[in-house]
C-alpha cells in the first residue's frame, strides 16, 4: 500500500502464463501497468515505495523498474545490476536501495550499483529476503538447493551487515535451515527467520531457538511472517495454513477454519 492508500499487486512471478504486470487499486478503480506502459517485465516479484514516493518493482527476469507516477525508468544487468531475477527490495535509513537477486546483492546509491557476494561474506548469492533492524543493521536471507556434492543440500543462511562487513549464520550455528525465505523483527527486537523445511528460528542476539511442526507449527516450509498489533506472531506456510504464536502456544488455522487455501504466501 502506498502513501496515498492505493494497493499495488505484483503478478506473474510464480509461474508463466499469469504475466499481468502490476496492478493498482485505489478503492474505486483497478489499473494495470505492463511492458506496454514501460514496465521492464510483466512478472513482478517485489514492490517497494521509496521515501520520495517513487515505486520500485523487482521482476522475474527483467531487472527493476522505478515509477515516478508518470513514467518508468528501468535498470538491468546492462546497468550494473547483479542479475535480472529480483527477489527482494529494501530502502535503508540512509536512502540506499538494496536489491536481492538470484545472483548476488546490490546496493544502489542513486548513481551506481555496488555488488556484494559470498566473497564479501554473504552466506549465498541467491538473496531471497532483506530486513533492516532497529539498530540500522541489514539482515540478508539467502539459500539455494545445491547438488554439487552429489546429493541435494541447502546452501545458505542469514548474513548481518553492520556497514563494514558481513557476519553469517548457518545451520551449523543453530539456524533451522540453510534456505531462508522471510525475516521479521518483533517489538522486543528479536529476529524471526522463516525457512524452507526447517520451520522458524528466533534469534535473540545470542542464540537461535527453533519452532517446527514438532512444536505445533502448521508446516516447516515457511513463506511469510507478521507480528500483529497484539503481539501475536503469524506464520504463513506451504500446505499447512496459518500458525499464530502468542509466546505460550501455537494455534493453527486452515481451510477447515475458512481459509481459501492452505498455501499462505
Amino acid at each position: 500500500q502506498d502513501r496515498h492508500g492505493a494497493l499495488w499487486l505484483g503478478t506473474g512471478w510464480l509461474k508463466e502464463g499469469g504475466e499481468w504486470g502490476v496492478l493498482r487499486y485505489d478503492g474505486a478503480q483497478l489499473l494495470r501497468f505492463t511492458t506496454d506502459d514501460g514496465l521492464v517485465n510483466n512478472r513482478v516479484k517485489a514492490l517497494l515505495e521509496y521515501r520520495q514516493g517513487r515505486l520500485w518493482f523487482g521482476t522475474f527476469g527483467g531487472g527493476i523498474s522505478c515509477y515516478d507516477g508518470t513514467k518508468f525508468e528501468n535498470f538491468s544487468t546492462a546497468d550494473g545490476l547483479a542479475d535480472d531475477v529480483v527477489f527482494s527490495l529494501l530502502e535503508d535509513r540512509t536512502g540506499n536501495l538494496w536489491v536481492g537477486t538470484m545472483g548476488d546483492l546490490n546496493r544502489w546509491d542513486g548513481r551506481r550499483f555496488e555488488t556484494f557476494t559470498t566473497a564479501d561474506g554473504l552466506a549465498n548469492n541467491w538473496v531471497r529476503c532483506l530486513l533492516e533492524d532497529r539498530s540500522g543493521q541489514l539482515w540478508v536471507g539467502t539459500g539455494i538447493w545445491d547438488s554439487g556434492s552429489g546429493r541435494m543440500e541447502q546452501k545458505g543462511g542469514v548474513s548481518r551487515w553492520d556497514g563494514r562487513r558481513f557476519e553469517t549464520f548457518t545451520s551449523a550455528d543453530g539456524l533451522a535451515s540453510g534456505m531462508v525465505r522471510c525475516l521479521l523483527e518483533d517489538r522486543s527486537g528479536d529476529l524471526w527467520i522463516g525457512t524452507w523445511g526447517g520451520g522458524v528460528s528466533r534469534w535473540d542476539g545470542r542464540r537461535f531457538e527453533t519452532f517446527t511442526t514438532g512444536h505445533g507449527l502448521a508446516n516447516n516450509q515457511v513463506f511469510s511472517l507478521l507480528e500483529d498489533r497484539s503481539g501475536y506472531l503469524w506464520t504463513g506456510t506451504l500446505g499447512g495454513g496459518l500458525s499464530r504464536y502468542d509466546q505460550a502456544q501455537i494455534n493453527l488455522f486452515t481451510t477447515a477454519d475458512g481459509l481459501p487455501s492452505n498455501g499462505v504466501m
